[in-house]
């Protein structure tokens, strides 16, 4: 997996899953973003995997939603370092 590649799949992960916990709660991303003391735009990019979110606005919004950051590191792990262990292979 190409750097560009690996960074474009840890953002649309990371996206899918915030999307997927704030529709859960029946929030809007207005709601998410007050509730992280973020700013709309920032919290669409990051759903929308259009920016890699930083690690203060992932501790910010995991907060929002009552989930530890290692949610987010979790998912990583079962999703992308199975891939990168085959790549070696």
């Amino acid at each position: 997996m190409l750097d560009k590649d690996l960074e474009d799949e840890i953002k649309s992960l990371i996206g899918r899953e915030i999307r997927s916990l704030r529709i859960n709660k029946g929030w809007s991303i207005e709601y998410l973003a007050g509730e992280s003391k973020l700013n709309t735009d920032s919290v669409g990019d990051a759903e929308r995997g259009a920016t890699m979110i930083s690690l203060q606005s992932l501790v910010k919004i995991s907060a929002a939603l009552g989930i530890k950051t290692t949610h987010f590191s979790k998912l990583i792990d079962d999703n992308i370092l199975p891939e990168l262990k085959e790549d070696k292979e």
